[in-house]
């Protein structure tokens, strides 16, 4: 019988342990290199503004140069917007700004032009001190699409025409903007500090000062051509009755229904009291809803459609309870249009700024900056579960009803007592939907967040 022959063992010295681990590392690091040359890491556009375009109705909005799911979308007819700022790219796609959204289209989706464009959207202020986004309908023509947004903050000059595509820093040239977009800083912004506009980071829950016959009287006076034939002529009260019952702001609906109605007058309106269009799909418009009053579709809107599905921490359309852009707030999934909330704030500006801005400034309102999820608990202590969650996006706001001290986190005490955007019982708790429409109530829905990492919004 032969005889076993023993297996040597070897054992590494050292040297080849370390020699073995930078091996390792290089092939990993070759694996990295690899993807990133696959994916187009190494090319490079220089930053420019593009045209968007698109063969289908919408162009999807990618988180990430690999997302499969979108994270928004916004409409290809340039009526509501032709240009997004080019920042960098990938293989496939662009990365982009566009309305408040850093975000990655397909390189199909957008227009490059060799020797630039010549009429970009841009900012100004009139002669009363109000802010003018001007928004390009066509690069190579002077034709815009003016928005009045807000109040001009003081440090911009009527008649300067600055740049920005996230509405939040500013810049005279619009190069040095896309360099640091570019460089992922704002280190040249004429404003250090970034601007929101009040009405459009508003919460939704929260209480216009204005009262229904103030509403009826601002379309009657303002815009009389369409008030004779408006179903809004004589609606403020209904609003107000709406703000009520679900809690959602009177002005902010108003703003909207003025903006998706055409101030009362659309043939939904009108023959249907739906002024939000809502059913009313392409190819189909006679499927829309009916509703019995303007309170009936209000209701009905601010419900089920808002407190109980975009509001919902548990939706997935949830992104705040504020108008927004395409960043956070309703629009990122609840219009194509990527200013659609510019321009529903700009109605609830209007109204308020005609009887002397009564509800401007009305709320404490801090700005949660980065990406992210925050635990909103009810009391202030992390040993206490969370009930709900902020949505992760950056520049979401929370209203805040008071400031307390509470549990010290990295030397901090400070936190704040704040209305939460989405339903909670009289237990102070968040539950799925269950076919039940639980109202919105003020004091129930209430919940404490730590205050780092916000800002205020009035600076």
């Amino acid at each position: 019988m032969a005889a076993k022959r023993k297996r040597k063992r070897y054992r590494l010295t050292e040297k080849g342990k370390i020699a073995a681990g930078v091996i390792c590392a290089a092939f990993v690091l070759m694996g990295t290199l690899l993807f990133m040359l696959s994916e187009g890491y190494f090319e490079h556009t220089d930053p420019q503004i593009v045209r968007l375009v698109s063969a289908d109705a919408t162009i999807p909005i990618y988180e990430t140069s690999t997302s499969e799911t979108p994270f928004t979308y916004v409409t290809a007819d340039n009526a509501y917007g032709a240009d997004a700022a080019l920042i960098s790219q990938s293989r496939h796609r662009y990365e982009i700004m566009l309305a408040g959204c850093r975000g990655w289209i397909k390189m199909e989706n957008a227009e490059l032009s060799e020797q630039g464009y010549d009429y970009p959207s841009y900012y100004t202020v009139d002669e009363r001190q109000n802010l003018i986004h001007m928004v390009s309908t066509n690069l190579n023509e002077p034709i815009y699409m003016p928005i009045v947004l807000c109040a001009a903050p003081s440090w911009l000059k009527q008649g300067e025409i600055v740049y920005s595509y996230d509405g939040h820093y500013f810049y005279r040239s619009l190069d040095q903007y896309l360099a640091d977009l570019n460089n992922r800083q704002m280190a040249n912004s004429i404003n250090s500090i970034p601007f929101y506009n009040y009405y459009q980071y508003l919460p939704m829950h929260s209480a216009t000062s204005l009262s229904g016959s103030q509403l009826n009287g601002w379309l009657n006076n303002e815009k009389a051509d369409y008030a004779a034939a408006s179903v809004l002529a004589d609606a403020g009260e209904a609003f107000i009755a709406a703000q009520q019952e679900s809690g959602c702001n009177a002005l902010l609906i108003y703003a909207v229904a003025m903006n998706e109605s055409r101030f009362g007058t659309s043939d939904f309106a009108v023959n249907r009291y739906n002024l939000f269009g809502y059913n009313a799909v392409d190819g189909n418009t006679a499927a829309a809803d009916t509703y019995e009053s303007v309170y009936d579709c209000l209701l009905t809107y601010t419900t089920a459609h808002l407190n109980w599905g975009f509001f919902d921490a548990l939706d997935s359309r949830y992104h705040g309870s504020h108008l927004g852009d395409k960043g956070s707030g309703l629009n990122v999934m609840y219009a194509s249009d990527p200013y659609w909330g510019e321009k529903a704030a700009g109605y609830a500006y209007a109204v308020d700024s005609y009887y002397f801005s009564q509800d401007y400034n009305k709320y404490k309102i801090m700005i949660k900056t980065d990406t992210g999820s925050v635990n909103v608990r009810k009391d202030a202590s992390t040993q206490i579960a969370a009930i709900s969650q902020l949505s992760s996006a950056a520049n979401v706001p929370i209203l805040v009803l008071e400031e307390i001290q509470g549990e010290s986190i990295s030397g901090n005490s400070l936190w704040y007592k704040i209305q939460v955007d989405s339903v909670l019982d009289e237990n102070h708790e968040l539950h799925e939907f269950n076919g039940v429409f639980i109202p919105y109530s003020l004091s129930d829905s209430i919940g404490y967040v730590h205050s780092q990492n916000f800002i205020p919004l009035l600076q």
